[in-house]
């Protein structure tokens, strides 16, 4: 027990004594604010269109043209969302969040029931947005 306590003891002592930072002799640098960078902001809609994957095969402008795609060959092909002619089931703001919700059997267009009504209603207000595009 006695060597435990001398080893406290000079541990304590080392830290109370020993060279730190607020040792006169040490020269300190003045410590420099770093500037942080400009805060870029995304727009919720656009935000929620790129965090559920969305993006990675609509693309960031919805043309479906995206490296991604070429590079996995999909069968089906990936719909230009700025073309209304080539949705399946319709274009209007009601079919495409049933479209989003229930995704398209048999293609790569999954359904997204685990998103709120409410968010699954502001993506189809972006792709109606990517409509005005073309």
């Amino acid at each position: 027990m006695k060597l435990i306590s001398k080893i406290f003891l000079l541990v304590f002592y080392i830290s109370l004594h020993g060279s730190c930072a607020n040792d006169p002799t040490e020269t300190q640098q003045p410590i420099q604010k770093q500037e942080l960078p400009p805060r870029i902001t995304v727009p919720r809609d656009e935000a929620l269109f790129r965090q559920n994957g969305c993006e990675s095969c609509h693309g960031k402008y919805g043309s479906g043209d995206t490296t991604e795609n070429a590079d996995r060959k999909f069968p089906n092909g990936i719909p230009d969302l700025r073309n209304k002619k080539e949705y399946k089931y319709g274009s209007s703001l009601s079919a495409i969040s049933k479209t989003i919700r229930n995704g398209i059997p048999n293609t790569q267009m999954r359904p997204y029931q685990h998103l709120k009504e409410e968010e699954i209603k502001t993506i189809a207000k972006y792709v109606l947005e990517l409509q005005k595009i073309r």
